[in-house]
């Protein structure tokens, strides 16, 4: 072990020159893809593949016919066109894939960099997990990860549990199931182990890639990544589409085959010219089935999580699980803490009550008494695991919240340190709720104490009991945190004693009280989830009057609802719990298990759960909710390595706009699917009918593809990036196993693509949009332009999945939904007027062009129509 002084730890030249010579705390990762490989993986593609041999085979064919035949010129564009298509295809996929790559991966290096507390230069002071070097000293508590390979200090600081050091759980290096006690002959820690039991000092030993947890990722190969459902739904509905593609394609191709003989533009013979034209025909078969496919649907998703995730980590709240992007948003239930989510956490004590004097006013200390002064002083000081950070007049306390505020309190006592030395320690627990120290004060042996009122009372002797306890209530009633101090001077016999034999005959030094004040935006955010259908229920470990002060002033708690304490529900079975569930609010003096109990009976009843954890008994109610939102900066490593989520400011209100994100990522793929479905039906539905009509074919190949590879891409990105807006909290949670495809959205697609395959047949086989004497060249064009533009208009529709929304709101807010939109119309006008070659198009009059807008201008009216009559609908069926 470095040779440090483990009170002082390193100075900044020590720190400086341990990181120039063992390197930083930074464990090397399997490698994630590279551009190459998600390149590959677009090719590989099976639309994109029967694209490519498509191409080939017909540059095959075109290239053997311009050599057999005496002065034919080979048609070489479509096959080329279609190879262009492939290659915009795949390299648009690629750089959305690999930007989303390289957002996932930050936000992973963002969650693995923790906050450390560590000694430097004799100052407590916390530094992200990174810029750990060997020879630091670091301060661990229960609950903590370890952030690096070290060894304990032997030094009286390292707190231990029934005086025998302190258990980590090593199952993630050596897969061993039950906590590894470490003391005298084992003070070795390992890097990612978690402190189940005790406290204490280490000093890093190795960090990085020299650490166990180092050399085992750099054996990694990687993991395979998984599909989250809503990816598992969306290919599962691509096959389907898949399948019908496959027969409309060849519906289509029979049509056009039969069409061509009728129409004498196809003799049955087996030359060359006639397999030209076969295949010909066969290639748009094809470009119909491609068509058909949504393969744009997965890059929606990609697109959509990697944009969310990123604003949602701005927004302070870190996914770590894909699937809970989606989850949450189906969010019915939040079962949550109150201290720190939906309070500051930033707590301070305002009231000292001390048997036989009363109370004083803790802005004012120094009116207790000195011997008063002195044993809180002793309390403070020795009964605690918390670090004192000062700067000037600035005192900062690192860690429990509780502990801090009589730690700062400590300072305002003014009362010189004694000569101490700690014996032995008991931690905290939600079970226990309660903390003592065994210490060696000017030579006597004394047991300090301090936790829940009800708890340390009960373990105290003396005449002011039971008017302690009534301050102690009256304290509660106000909403404040309670927290009473005890002590006991204890003989040398009972050194090593067990907590339950010194933690007796204690004499009762004071009762607290200290406030931890409502966070600014938390009555917004209770009454956006009531507005959002989400019900919220809070879990404490405080009094009940507390809980129910909060409860009352959040607005939580309605006539008929239930406030109860823990043991209260302890007592019931799980019939009655069940019937109490749907009145109760509020559940105080809980425990852990309490919160699992309430998390699992809710799973049960088909509720959507969220909660929210920060200790490291929260972990079996993270993994057992739907989504496990734990505290990023109170949160204990087991805490966040359970959650899906960790929310970074520990707020409440960021939870909530969670869960607005999370609404908006189901429906912003819904909104991809209304666009890309409607496109596909017209698409298949108009090349199928001009076939069956003998108009030949409406939509050549290249243009095919430029509508379903390029457009569908641009959408993507247009659609999938849109940002939450308030009604996205207007309504019910969308549930569990709501459909992708909604019954307002089947008959978007039905009505829609009906409406536009009903006006595209008009202008092919009438004069109304075309006039006589146009060609059959200007006539294809058109029908391809008005085709384009009314998809265009569509995507506009397309905003709006439910009939009872206007596809207008939020607009304003989605700026990259207007660039794609102009991008696609501007391609679109240079494609009509200058690709003639590539595309068969031809330009267009000023009134064909005015006639194209107007038909993309009857898709918007058919839409506003549409929604109209929806919202007509829904009224009615409101009794």
């Amino acid at each position: 072990m470095p040779a440090v002084d483990p009170t002082l730890g390193l100075t900044p030249e020590g720190v400086l020159a341990s990181r120039l010579r063992h390197g930083e705390n930074r464990v090397t990762r399997p490698p994630g893809r590279t551009v190459f490989d998600i390149l590959k993986h677009a090719l590989a593609e099976r639309t994109l593949i029967v694209l490519m041999a498509a191409a080939v085979l017909a540059l095959g064919v075109e290239v053997l016919r311009g050599y057999l035949v005496a002065g034919y010129t080979p048609h070489l564009i479509d096959g080329f066109a279609i190879l262009l298509a492939v290659a915009i295809a795949s390299f648009v996929t690629t750089i959305n894939e690999a930007r989303a790559e390289k957002k996932f991966r930050s936000l992973e290096d963002l969650e693995r960099d923790h906050p450390v507390r560590v000694i430097r230069g004799g100052i407590p002071s916390s530094i992200p997990s990174s810029e750990l070097v060997v020879g630091d000293v670091v301060v661990l508590d229960l609950g903590d990860r370890v952030p690096a390979d070290g060894e304990l200090t032997d030094e009286p600081q390292r707190a231990c549990v029934d005086a025998a050091g302190l258990s980590v759980d090593q199952s993630t290096l050596t897969g061993e199931s039950e906590p590894v006690r470490k003391g005298q002959g084992d003070l070795a820690l390992l890097g990612s182990t978690v402190v189940t039991e005790g406290s204490g000092r280490m000093v890093v030993t190795a960090v990085g890639a020299k650490t166990e947890m180092g050399r085992q990722m750099e054996r990694l190969l990687g993991a395979t990544p998984t599909r989250t459902p809503l990816e598992d739904r969306l290919a599962a509905l691509a096959n389907r589409m898949g399948a019908f593609g496959a027969i409309s394609a060849l519906l289509t191709f029979l049509a056009l085959l039969g069409s061509s003989i009728a129409r004498d533009q196809l003799e049955l013979s087996l030359d060359l010219s006639t397999g030209s034209k076969v295949l010909e025909l066969a290639i748009v078969a094809i470009t119909v089935l491609v068509v058909a496919v949504p393969e744009g649907l997965p890059l929606a998703v990609t697109i959509s999580l990697s944009y969310s995730v990123v604003r949602m980590a701005k927004d302070r709240a870190l996914v770590k699980r894909l699937s809970a992007c989606e989850t949450m948003g189906a969010a019915t239930v939040v079962c949550t803490d109150k201290t720190g989510t939906l309070t500051e956490n930033q707590m301070s004590i305002t009231q000292v009550w001390v048997p036989h004097l009363g109370g004083f006013d803790a802005r004012d200390a120094q009116a207790l008494p000195a011997e008063v002064r002195a044993r809180i002083a002793e309390i403070a000081r020795l009964d605690s695991t918390v670090l004192v950070s000062k700067a000037g007049r600035d005192v900062r306390a690192l860690g429990n919240p509780t502990e801090a505020a009589l730690l700062v309190f400590l300072e305002k006592l003014e009362v010189d340190a004694t000569d101490a030395e700690v014996v032995g320690r008991f931690g905290f627990t939600s079970e226990r709720k309660r903390m003592s120290t065994l210490a060696s004060i000017g030579g006597q042996l004394q047991l300090l104490l301090k936790g829940a009122p009800e708890v340390v009372m009960d373990r105290c002797v003396g005449a002011e009991l039971a008017e302690a306890t009534r301050i102690a209530e009256a304290m509660a009633a106000r909403g404040e945190r309670t927290l009473a101090l005890a002590r006991r001077v204890v003989s040398e016999d009972l050194r090593n004693a067990g907590a339950e034999e010194l933690e007796r005959d204690l004499e009762l030094v004071a009762v607290v009280a200290i406030r931890d004040p409502l966070r600014s935006e938390v009555h917004k955010a209770i009454a956006d989830c009531k507005r959002a259908g989400v019900e919220v229920k809070v879990l404490t470990g405080d009094h009940r009057a507390i809980a129910e002060s909060i409860a009352r002033d959040l607005s939580l708690v309605e006539d008929g609802d239930e406030i109860l304490e823990g043991s209260d529900l302890r007592e019931l079975d799980d019939v009655a719990f069940d019937q109490r569930l749907p009145r109760l609010r509020v559940v105080a003096r809980s425990t852990p298990t309490d919160k699992l109990r309430l998390v699992q009976r809710l799973v049960a009843r088909g509720e959507v759960v969220a909660v929210t954890g920060d200790g490291t008994n929260d972990a079996a109610a993270l993994d057992a909710a739907d989504v496990g939102f734990a505290m990023g900066i109170r949160g204990t490593a087991v805490a966040r390595d359970a959650a899906d989520v960790i929310l970074l400011d520990d707020d409440f209100s960021t939870l909530v706009k969670a869960i607005a994100w999370g609404r908006t990522i189901f429906e912003n793929v819904q909104k991809f699917l209304l666009f890309q479905l409607t496109v596909n039906v017209v698409a298949v539905g108009t090349a199928f009918l001009a076939a069956v009509l003998g108009f030949g074919v409406p939509l050549n190949t290249v243009q095919l593809l430029w509508v379903n590879l390029i457009m569908d891409t641009l959408a993507a990105l247009a659609l999938a990036t849109e940002p939450p807006t308030q009604k996205a909290l207007d309504r019910p949670p969308h549930g569990r196993v709501e459909p992708l495809l909604s019954r307002p959205m089947i008959v978007q697609i039905a009505a829609t693509g009906t409406f536009m395959i009903s006006v595209l047949v008009v202008a092919m086989e009438t004069s109304l949009f075309i006039p006589p004497e146009a060609t059959h060249a200007e006539k294809l064009t058109f029908v391809f332009n008005a085709f384009v533009l009314m998809q265009l208009a569509n995507e506009l529709n397309a905003r709006s999945p439910r009939l009872d929304r206007s596809v207008l709101d939020g607009l304003g807010r989605s700026w990259v939904f207007g660039v794609v939109i102009f991008a696609t119309l501007v391609l679109q006008v240079m494609i009509v007027e200058f690709g003639g070659v590539v595309f068969r198009t031809t330009p267009l009059s000023w009134s064909l062009w005015l006639r194209s807008f107007g038909l993309g201008a009857s898709v918007l009216a058919f839409g506003f129509c549409l929604r109209w009559a929806g919202r007509a609908a829904a009224k009615r069926a409101v009794p």
